[in-house]
């Protein structure tokens, strides 16, 4: 039984051969997906939807760090506009007349109140190195 299979497939061989061919050719063109290197991990090849994934990852991370550099700066201008108002208090401070009753009470409050703005530019100093810590942590 197997040998008139055999010769048939011999006598037709073409007719058999051709199509199983181009069959597997078939199948490696569709099953064969361009791929390409990550940009993100180079390591790693990723097709045309897994590069489109890597691509909004990569994004959705920049805009992440445009909204910490502007949390950055905010933070910067309300330190400069804390100086500011303590430097404000020091010069009146300087001007003012600590002979009389109405000085010493410009002095005990201005003093209360620069104290209050050291406390306030200390505590934001030892918030914005807690943070750091968290971001680092994060990070990693």
């Amino acid at each position: 039984m197997l040998e008139r299979i055999w010769k048939q497939i011999e006598r037709n061989r073409f007719t058999v051969v051709l199509p199983i061919a181009l069959l597997g050719v078939w199948l490696y063109c569709v099953g064969c997906t361009p791929t390409t290197a990550s940009p993100l991990n180079p390591a790693v090849r990723v097709t045309a939807a897994e590069l489109e994934i890597d691509f909004l990852s990569w994004q959705a991370q920049q805009e992440v760090m445009l909204k910490r550099f502007d949390l950055s700066r905010q933070e910067i201008e309300g330190q400069k506009e804390q100086w500011a108002a303590f430097q404000e208090v020091l010069m009146k401070l300087s001007t003012g007349a600590v002979a009389d009753l109405p000085g010493l009470m410009q002095l005990l409050l201005g003093g209360g109140f620069v104290g209050l703005l050291a406390d306030r530019l200390r505590a934001s100093g030892v918030i914005g190195k807690q943070k750091a810590i968290i971001k680092k942590t994060e990070r990693t």
